[in-house]
Order: structure tokens, then sequence, then C-alpha cells
């Protein structure tokens, strides 16, 4: 039996035109050596790129890293009120988005702290303004009222046996506790709408719509739905307080011969204007007032914003829109 011959693998004679005669013979392992050093040769290529990606990786993970750190650092200098912290811009577009954002936050949080020290003060000039007024009231109008009334007394006692002097006295007596009856009133009136508890929010505001014009000499329009909703004494007193700021302010800054009030149901929800045919306002700066802080804060609480139209000549819209959910008593 013969052996089987891979003919594949079986010398090859070549002959050439000057009569010689080459016989190539094929070696299965060179072959096999070729291919080896081509696979390691393409490993090496694959290991090479490997190690690249692997180094790029780390570089923009680290460069990330960097970043992530420095945005933990600025935060928790924003956390503990150090609000000109910033971060620097980057060469990379997100980053640089992110530090821009970043920034504007920062700009936005130094501002509101800035205005709310402003506030601060001026509530704190405010308070003391208040003290003082109180504190001349109590001294030159009650207590006069009280030293009269002691003197009065004295001398009442001292007019034993003459009934003309006895009167006479009386009737001073009369007349000093009548003052002071007054002046306590208006004390207490500044201090809190007592009327707003006793009569309910629609004449309470009937009463300070009509008082303010016959103070002021302005008329004074007031349109109401009635009967109004019922709202918490709260949300009543804010509304009220509210109200009575935006008369204070036209009868100080507007240089109006008219204002109207207004307050409207409309569905769900309160709506509420005040409208002057005054000056208007001529700078933006007069709606950042501590008065007109404080609407707003109040519009705030009945879950509102304070809305202020104006233009120079035509005077000042504030308005707000409060909804009943919520507010009910």
């Amino acid at each position: 039996m013969q052996p089987v011959i891979d003919k594949s693998f079986a010398p090859v004679s070549l002959d050439f035109a000057d009569g010689q005669r080459w016989l190539v013979s094929p070696d299965p392992v060179d072959e096999l050596e070729e291919v080896w050093e081509s696979l390691l040769l393409l490993l090496g290529v694959f290991a090479v790129a490997l190690v690249l990606s692997l180094v790029v990786i780390h570089l923009s993970l680290r460069r990330g890293l960097r970043a992530y750190r420095h945005l933990l650092e600025a935060l928790e200098l924003i956390g503990v009120g150090e609000l000109q912290a910033r971060l620097s811009p980057s060469s990379q577009t997100e980053l640089n988005q992110l530090a821009n954002r970043f920034n504007l936050m920062a700009t936005a949080l130094e501002r509101a702290e800035a205005s709310n020290q402003q506030l601060t003060r001026a509530l704190m000039t405010l308070q003391e303004k208040e003290r003082m007024h109180l504190a001349h009231a109590l001294h030159d109008d009650l207590g006069q009222y009280l030293t009269g009334i002691r003197a009065q007394a004295y001398m009442l006692g001292e007019s034993s046996g003459q009934p003309d002097l006895i009167r006479q006295h009386a009737q001073h007596l009369l007349e000093a506790c009548n003052g002071l009856q007054r002046g306590f009133r208006a004390l207490v009136k500044d201090l809190h709408p007592v009327v707003l508890d006793r009569l309910g929010l629609e004449q309470a505001l009937r009463q300070l719509t009509g008082q303010w014009q016959q103070q002021q000499g302005i008329q004074c329009v007031l349109e109401l739905d009635n009967p109004l909703p019922d709202m918490a004494t709260e949300q009543r007193t804010h509304l009220y307080r509210l109200l009575q700021e935006a008369l204070t302010n036209v009868a100080r800054h507007a240089k109006a011969s008219s204002v109207w009030v207004r307050l409207v149901l409309q569905g769900n929800v309160l709506q509420v204007s005040v409208r002057d045919n005054g000056d208007g306002l001529k700078d933006q700066n007069e709606s950042c007032g501590v008065g007109m802080r404080s609407m707003r804060e109040r519009a705030r609480c009945l879950q509102s914003a304070l809305q202020v139209t104006s233009s120079p000549g035509v005077g000042v819209l504030v308005s707000l829109t409060i909804p009943l959910k919520g507010l009910a008593a």
C-alpha cells in the first residue's frame, strides 16, 4: 500500500530561458512562523492602542475629576457663606458651561444676600422709627393727658363745697379722658387693625379707603365683590396691610388726584389691584423700596406675585392674583 503524498507541498520545478531550472519546495513551518509573527504584530498594535486609550481615558477622567473637586470646593464655600466663590473658565465646552452656570448662580446669591442685608438694615431703621414714634406718642400725647387728668383730679379734691369749680374740673377730666381714648385708639390702629377682626375684611377696607380719602384729600374709589371670600385671619391681615401700604405709596409719591382699589372674584381666584393717575415711576429703583418689598413679601404669603406696571405720566398699577384654595378661614 503506497503512502498518500500531499501534493500541495510537492516541489515545483521552474525552467528559465537561460537553461536554469529552480526547484521550489514550500516549507509549512516557515509559513506558520510568518503567520505567527503577523499575529504577534497585530496583537502588539492592539496592546499599544489599548494602553494609549487607557492613558487618554485616565487623563480625561483626571481632568474631569479635578473640575469636579473644584466644583465641590466652590459649593462648600457657598455653603459657609463665601458667596464670592467662582469657577475658572475651562477649555472644555461642557465644563465651561458648568462653570458659567455656577458663576451665574453665585452672582445671583450674592446679589440676593446684598439685597437681604440692605432690607434688614432698612427694616431695623424703620423699626427704630416706629419705636420712636410710639415713644413720642406715649410721652408727648398720652403722657400729657395723664398729667392733666392727675392735675384735674387733685383740683377736684380741693374744690369741695364749690359746685361750679367741681363741674369745671369734671368737664376738663372728661375732655382729657376723651383725648386719651382717641390717642389709644390711634396707637392700637397703627399696631393692628382691630376693625379687621371685628367687622371683617369688607368693612375694614371700606373704612380704610374712606379715612384715607378724608385724610389725603385724594379721591379713592373702592370696588368690591360682595361678599368677599372667607380667608384666614393671617391672610386677611396680609391683604389689608398690602392695600394700606399701596395707598401710602400713592399718597407719598404718586401726586395723583384719584386712585382705584378693586377686589373682584374670578372663579377660584381673587383679583386685587390698586391704580392711580399720578406721575408713574420715573426710576425703576422706586419699585425696590422697603414699602414695595414688604408688599411683595405679603403677596408671596398670599401665594401670589406682585405685579407693578407703570410708565412715566400714566400712573402706577399694582396687582396680584390670589388663589383662594388653601386660604379659606
